[in-house]
């Protein structure tokens, strides 16, 4: 739930996802707070800032973010006197990068019940938990309680079922 004194959400430009090797992605950042500075990372760590706003790591968002690489980007708006948005998560898959094979959530490079523990923590809004291309499971282009479902059934396959399988 959102309040008037809450940083509205930011938005980048180019959704995260699998894209072909050799892609350039030029992704700009914006928020409709005004007066608002969006701070970003490009190496999968949260930015991170004290509750008086001040920002402890991360870049101050001013040009456009080019990404020719696999890339996790995470980024966060601040306002003078409001609270910080929520941080947010694009992650982007460049070739054949598959570092976060479709299911596996937490990326430790297994399919397994934590994969849907993290998607849980997820969807009840854990700190530390954030959105990542794999979580896609059902292949639909959104992250949502179908994924979960589908990790579900994943976890209890009948040989030979995949991820992003029709059910």
């Amino acid at each position: 739930m959102r309040y008037a004194d809450d940083v509205a959400d930011p938005v980048a430009s180019v959704s995260g996802g699998t894209y072909s090797d050799g892609t350039i992605l030029t992704v700009t950042l914006s928020c409709a707070t005004p007066g608002s500075e969006i701070y970003y990372t490009t190496d999968g760590t949260a930015p991170v800032y004290r509750e008086t706003g001040e920002v402890l790591s991360g870049t101050l968002y001013t040009e456009p973010i080019i990404i020719t690489k696999s890339t996790e980007l995470l980024y966060v708006a601040f306002a003078g006197g409001m609270n910080p948005s929520d941080i947010w998560y694009e992650e982007y898959i460049i070739g054949e990068d598959n570092r976060y094979a479709r299911g596996d959530c937490n990326g430790d490079g297994d399919i397994n019940a934590s994969d849907l523990t993290y998607l849980k923590l997820y969807f009840v809004g854990r700190d530390g938990y954030y959105k990542n291309a794999a979580m896609d499971c059902n292949r639909d282009n959104r992250i949502d309680i179908a994924d979960m479902s589908y990790m579900k059934r994943y976890l209890v396959r009948k040989p030979g079922f995949v991820l992003g399988d029709t059910v």
